[in-house]
């Protein structure tokens, strides 16, 4: 029996397997982000493109002004 005759017979449908369960895999993990991207734009009231885990909206953008330099480090209420 040649290699490709091998290969052909025993290893590629492994392959064709092994390609089958990440695709799955992968679909269930985009799923699964996308279902708690709506869960926190649900549960915070407020829906944009950058999804933050803080359910209020002021304190977001003031932390984002602060990243940015435009506030100083006084200004804002940290709640951890």
């Amino acid at each position: 029996m040649e290699f490709t005759e091998f290969f052909n017979k025993y290893i590629k449908p492994f392959i064709a397997l092994l390609i089958l369960i990440t695709l799955v895999c992968l679909l269930i993990l985009l799923s699964n982000e996308h279902k708690l991207k709506e869960e926190i734009s649900e549960n915070c009231g407020w829906k944009d493109e950058t999804y933050r885990c803080y359910c209020e909206y002021n304190k977001v953008m003031e932390i984002e002004d602060l990243i940015n330099g435009s506030l100083e480090i006084g200004d804002v209420e940290l709640v951890g």
